[in-house]
């Protein structure tokens, strides 16, 4: 079940209320200097997936379900050690599966969640400490680097998504929530060690349902950043089943991309969402950014989705002088991908983009919410083949598509 974030004001004691929302957006490097601990909560019992086996242990895609959070771990510099927090029992079966995976340590649990996390954080040496649930497969490398370089200043780290459906409050009266002031929390949740210590110690006698509700009972030093729809937590068989999709799917598609511009006096283009200064613009019906309607292209053909103007015609009112960026975040909002890849060829005399592909490259990664690794941008000058007054960008997308 998802814990329920409320960005507004008490509601219930159940439900965690803070006064700030901060929807982080991803500078995808790890950042120097951060030593973490990955504490894996392993302890669970599985009451609620009647399946005779606890859950950290049963076979998704013929993987044990816990090797998918170790191995996202395991392979990212800042994480210096990997604390397995579970049950006695289960100590041999979990030596078995870590055996020759270094600075691994497995230690017992606790009677409920929040004791099986201070166990966790007692045992870790540190600075910050990452704690996930293991029931929760669905995590990457790529999705870890992405919260740990939103640290920053912050001593709190917690991944959330917006509800798609409507959240109702139905204790004594039925209360209908603002969903732009509520998301659903994930894991893993990037703590200061210190006070994350503090935190649990100071709730033991509470009944929390995650590590970020001890935190803000003593600090508000935290940044939510967007979570990740796939990253699901497993309760159920249901659950099981649509993660064994997430985690198997082999429906790995191409697509193709383009887009061009003429050009015409004004103040600069757009670029993946970065204006280049320079003594002209693009003529267009939107901002004209030539770089995002080649990518969005691409995906939307990829997705079979038909193309841009399909869904942004240059002839109505509503698309008129319409943000590109926002034309990027309608799409991804209607469809379920994870992009493998993304490359683009942008064809134009001038302005020279060297001074600034780094910058666009960042930008369009943190639109499409990837790492900067996994993507291209090239720019080559037209050399007489092309029309000298106009930009034309080429794009080709490798992603999975889940349905």
């Amino acid at each position: 079940m998802m814990d329920y974030l409320i960005l507004e004001k008490k509601l219930v004691l159940k439900y965690m209320v803070v006064s700030k929302q901060v929807m982080g957006g991803c500078t995808l490097q790890t950042k120097a200097n951060i030593e973490i601990s990955a504490i894996i909560l392993a302890g669970g019992i599985g009451e609620r997936m009647k399946t005779g086996e606890k859950k950290q242990f049963l076979r998704l895609n013929n993987k044990v379900l816990l090797l998918y959070s170790l191995e996202a771990f395991q392979n990212i510099e800042s994480i210096k050690e990997i604390i397995i927090v579970s049950q006695i029992d289960d100590f041999k079966r979990i030596e078995e599966l870590t055996t020759g995976i270094k600075n691994v340590r497995i230690i017992e649990g606790g009677k409920r969640r929040q004791d099986s996390s201070l166990n966790g954080v007692r045992a870790s040496k540190y600075r910050y400490v990452a704690i996930h649930d293991a029931a929760r497969p669905n995590i990457n490398c790529s999705f870890i680097k992405y919260l740990i370089s939103n640290i920053d200043n912050y001593d709190c780290i917690v991944p959330g998504i917006k509800p798609d459906d409507t959240v109702r409050y139905i204790k004594n009266e039925i209360k209908t929530l603002d969903r732009s002031n509520v998301i659903l929390v994930q894991t893993p949740q990037i703590f200061s060690r210190e006070l994350i210590l503090k935190a649990l110690y100071l709730n033991e006698n509470q009944d929390i349902t995650d590590d970020m509700e001890a935190f803000l009972m003593i600090s508000n030093n935290y940044n939510i950043v967007k979570g990740n729809v796939r990253n699901k937590k497993i309760t159920n068989i249901e659950d099981f089943e649509v993660m064994s999709r997430y985690v198997n799917n082999d429906d790995i598609r191409i697509g193709f991309g383009f887009d061009s511009h003429n050009f015409r006096e004004g103040k600069g283009i757009y670029l993946g969402g970065i204006l280049i200064p320079c003594s002209f613009e693009t003529i267009a019906h939107s901002d004209g950014d030539t770089l995002l309607h080649s990518v969005i292209d691409a995906i939307l053909g990829a997705c079979a989705m038909g193309d841009i103007g399909e869904i942004f015609p240059d002839n109505q009112d509503w698309t008129l002088n319409m943000k590109s960026s926002d034309m990027m975040k309608k799409v991804l909002d209607k469809i379920d991908i994870d992009i493998v890849n993304i490359d683009t060829v942008i064809i134009l005399l001038k302005p020279k983009l060297s001074n600034y592909k780094m910058e666009i490259k960042s930008n369009l990664a943190e639109l499409l919410e990837i790492n900067e690794d996994k993507i291209s941008i090239k720019a080559k000058t037209p050399e007489g083949k092309y029309d000298e007054n106009k930009i034309e960008v080429y794009s080709q997308v490798l992603l999975n598509c889940f349905k």
